[in-house]
């Protein structure tokens, strides 16, 4: 089920939202409901969604995972932007994991004037994962969560303390 703001409604296309006043500093035009579709925190999300810019905005439109109960300062995710011509296609493609809030909604908004509409979307749950680079001299683990993941290691590593990691600097020339 959507959350559907000022001049948004449910259409055989999809779920379209519309922004008239060109002055209008954020507006939410439409949103899941938290209770219809519940992301647990501490989980892996993949969103993948594809809206179509009916209008182009005078500002830009924004995509966010973001929680009521703890704000969009410090707890938003998967925030992305797009300010395409009338009739382009914008593919939104994410993964996030939400902090410890029950009420995270999928949200679109529009800065200033502009209409979109939700063509497709698809949310599902996938395994916990980190990030893994391949170095000389080593291999460098990132955990991009708050929460612990089991990491199943081929070869004997050793843990370092940030003072004692190898700092280099790489210069690229692209000339």
């Amino acid at each position: 089920a959507f959350v559907l703001d000022g001049d948004s409604r449910a259409t055989a296309e999809g779920i379209e939202g519309a922004q008239p006043d060109p002055g209008a500093i954020w507006t939410r035009l439409f949103a899941t409901s938290p209770a219809s579709l519940t992301l647990e925190p501490g989980k892996s999300y993949r969103i993948e969604a594809e809206c179509e810019v009916i209008q182009k905005p005078t500002g830009t439109f924004q995509f966010d995972v973001r929680t009521a109960t703890g704000g969009w300062q410090h707890h938003d995710k998967g925030i992305l932007h797009n300010a395409g011509e009338a009739g382009s296609i914008w593919h939104i493609e994410t993964t996030v994991i939400p902090d410890d809030f029950p009420d995270y909604a999928l949200e679109w908004h529009v800065s200033g004037a502009g209409a979109l509409r939700l063509r497709s979307l698809r949310v599902w749950l996938v395994s916990q994962s980190y990030l893994l680079r391949d170095f000389e001299g080593g291999i460098a683990l990132l955990n991009p969560s708050p929460w612990p993941v089991a990491v199943k290691l081929e070869r004997p590593m050793r843990r370092l303390r940030d003072d004692e990691a190898p700092r280099e600097v790489l210069e690229i020339d692209d000339a």
